[in-house]
């Protein structure tokens, strides 16, 4: 019944300090006319409709939104289930929150009215969020907070919704670099989803947990870094359900065999101070050979930073996960801290947003550029989906050109289909590439990191069969397109 107890001043109590009048009214002025339009509407939890809307605030608050995208998450059902029309929505409260609504409201419950309308609806997504990509983050904390009350659906609306939470947004959650969000709409899916299996891995990891004290674990590593006079912040967390389940899979490994069952977050001021810290803590344990993974200078493709070693405290093998605060937000938050920059200076704790700018283009609210190629790309119902997931929802790996210039792909792409990510010519008379300084052929597949110079000849090389093997829809709209033009 919490639900029910939610008011405009707790979405404001939940926003971070500094917050001005004229935007507490805004949300005041946005939950009066929420309350008012959804009327006695009611959720199939059996509480007032508004009670969810009102909660997209809150989240959207707690996050350090800012007040113009909160109300735009107090109001954003208002044009799809109310008489209230975007006309009437921009006379009350402006273009960019009428923007917003409509922008969030393309979905609807289309979703549940067949595959080819849902994908439509998804393009329609898309491209308002090419526009500013504050509607796609408005729609994933209502899509968080729909699955966190899933259990009052039925079981087949349940099916549906899950299956694309996890196919759909839990990855672009990914890809906006937003893990918590990420990992708690995979954790809600698969719960709803494998109900049995979520329920036994749950009780293999609780079984295999229970005798490891993580209070004593956090003590030893406190005063091991508190010997140096380094002040720190360290959390503990026990491995999800849904992590715990890909990690079996696809590795084939045991549960006994995960080695970050147990990790530990060490929390610092600075770069410096995070390097040191690494150096306290193979110092006092003895780490675990080629778990070392230094995200700090060589970041996620979706910005996250920090460094990674697993080390063994006596009986016990834990990761160890060291980055600074800025850091932590920015992995919590992911681009959504982009748009809580200005908010430092009320007072706010800001974020370094150097590696993020990389990937934006030079307007504030447009997002990366894939955003704007899904909004743009072309097939219906299971195409679409398959090319969205397999090129933009895909884990992503940095590969760079031989300048430093970091290219964007999808994990497992190909010396060709970085060739066609360089230049489109390029691609078609692609003959193979040097990759880390070692000739590769087209279809070898890239890793994070390398380093690829491809090599071009005079004339167009491209033929049907490079369909078969390469990944990105990008690469294989050309190769289709150049093709059919030479037949």
């Amino acid at each position: 019944m919490a639900e029910l107890l939610i008011t405009a001043e707790d979405i404001i109590a939940a926003r971070p300090r500094g917050s001005r009048g004229k935007e507490e009214d805004l949300i005041r002025k946005a939950c009066a006319f929420a309350k008012e339009k959804h009327g006695d509407q009611m959720r199939y939890s059996g509480h007032p409709y508004y009670t969810h809307t009102f909660e997209v605030g809150r989240i959207l608050a707690g996050m350090g939104m800012g007040a113009t995208v909160i109300a735009a998450g107090i109001l954003h059902d208002v044009i799809e289930d109310t008489d209230t029309t975007e006309k009437d929505l921009e006379k009350m409260f402006g273009k960019k929150i009428a923007f917003f609504v409509n922008g969030v409201s393309n979905l609807g419950d289309v979703r549940y009215r067949g595959l080819d309308t849902r994908v439509k609806s998804l393009q329609k997504l898309f491209v308002a969020t090419s526009k500013d990509l504050r509607v796609i983050l408005i729609k994933l904390i209502d899509r968080l907070h729909n699955m966190r009350t899933l259990d009052a659906v039925s079981k087949v609306k349940r099916k549906r919704i899950a299956n694309e939470t996890i196919r759909v947004y839990a990855p672009i959650a990914e890809r906006l670099g937003m893990g918590d969000v990420r990992s708690e709409l995979e954790e809600l899916a698969f719960k709803h989803l494998e109900p049995d299996r979520y329920r036994s891995i749950s009780e293999e990891v609780q079984a295999v947990t229970k005798s490891v004290s993580t209070q004593a674990m956090e003590k030893k590593l406190t005063r091991a870094i508190g010997k140096k006079s380094i002040t720190c912040t360290i959390t503990s967390r026990i491995k999800s359900a849904y992590s715990t389940y890909n990690k079996m899979k696809f590795k084939r490994y045991s549960i006994e065999q995960i080695q970050d069952l147990i990790a530990f977050r060490i929390l610092v001021d600075d770069v410096q101070m995070a390097y040191r810290v690494l150096g306290i803590v193979h110092g006092e344990w003895r780490s675990i050979p080629r778990t070392f993974k230094d995200y700090i200078s060589l970041p996620k493709p979706n910005g996250y930073q920090a460094l990674h070693t697993t080390i063994l405290i006596g009986q016990h093998v834990v990761e160890v996960q060291i980055l600074t605060h800025d850091m932590q937000r920015q992995a919590q938050f992911g681009i959504a801290a982009h748009f809580t920059y200005k908010e430092k200076q009320r007072g706010v704790p800001g974020i370094n947003l150097d590696w993020f700018k990389k990937l934006l283009p030079q307007s504030a609210v447009t997002g990366p550029a894939w955003v704007d190629q899904v909004s743009s790309m072309h097939g219906d119902g299971e195409e679409f989906l398959q090319n969205m997931e397999s090129d933009f929802l895909k884990e992503r790996i940095f590969v760079f050109t031989p300048k430093g210039d970091v290219v964007d792909l999808p994990k497992e792409a190909t010396v060709a289909d970085f060739a066609f990510a360089i230049h489109s010519d390029i691609g078609l008379r692609a003959e193979g590439g040097f990759v880390n300084g070692n000739y590769r052929s087209l279809r070898h597949e890239l890793e994070n990191g390398d380093v690829v110079l491809v090599k071009a000849g005079k004339r167009d090389r491209v033929t049907e069969k490079w369909l078969d093997w390469i990944k990105t829809a990008e690469a294989r709209t050309k190769v289709r397109r150049a093709t059919k033009k030479s037949s």
